[in-house]
């Protein structure tokens, strides 16, 4: 079986992983040149296997997986997500975190949720208002409008079942008193005057006035 291996080169290969042949170390999933290295390498592979760096933004290294195979044309490669813990997107997905059956078990497609940047987002995403405080504006779902007031933030997460995307708004100061109600779409509307988003633990580079997730026209291969 023809196995490709992406990992941040601070990572431990586990004992099930360590013989294979193709295995790429990266200082960073953000430098597209190797990405897209390992990624050639992966073309042909019958699975890719990405271990990413330890921390708050390990989902952005595989949305940076994802988003690069979205643009190549390259999604129809089956993906394993090995996190060393449980993040958003292992726990949205209820992935095993096992090597073994990363080897093993058969893929499943998912929706695919990006935004209108074309960046994958596999785990959630957190708009605030531009200095991280509260948010002013209004956020939709499909057709559904999320109450919006004395907002903390809309969260974005993709979901493993379709149709793809569910968002909330949080209410400031009152998150444990009253939980969020979520909606689930295909696309969720945010805009704002300024808005600070970061997906899948990654902080954009600019404040912005709105941004949209939406399912992709093509699915993912997970194994979970």
């Amino acid at each position: 079986m023809s196995v490709v291996v992406i990992a941040h080169k601070g990572r431990h290969l586990p004992e099930a992983l360590a013989a294979l042949a193709h295995v790429h170390r990266l200082a960073s999933f953000a430098d597209r040149k190797a990405l897209d290295v390992a990624l050639k390498a992966a073309r042909t592979a019958e699975r890719l296997l990405v271990l990413p760096a330890e921390g708050p933004a390990a989902d952005g290294d595989l949305a940076a997986v994802l988003t690069r195979l979205m643009r190549r044309e390259q999604l129809r490669v089956p993906i394993a997500y090995l996190p060393l813990a449980r993040t958003a997107c292992a726990k949205a997905y209820s992935l095993s975190l096992d090597p073994a059956r990363a080897l093993a078990e058969a893929a499943r497609p998912r929706p695919l949720v990006r935004d209108d940047d074309g960046v994958a987002l596999v785990g959630e995403a957190v708009i605030t208002g531009p200095d991280g405080g509260p948010l002013v504006g209004e956020s939709i779902v499909d057709d559904t409008r999320l109450r919006l007031g004395a907002i903390a933030s809309v969260v974005v997460r993709a979901t493993a079942r379709e149709p793809g995307v569910a968002a909330c708004a949080r209410r400031a100061g009152l998150a444990g008193l009253f939980p969020p109600a979520w909606v689930a779409g295909r696309a969720a509307q945010t805009g704002a005057e300024a808005l600070r988003v970061v997906r899948d633990g990654v902080p954009a580079p600019r404040v912005r006035t709105r941004i949209t997730f939406f399912r992709h026209t093509e699915d993912w291969l997970l194994i979970p």
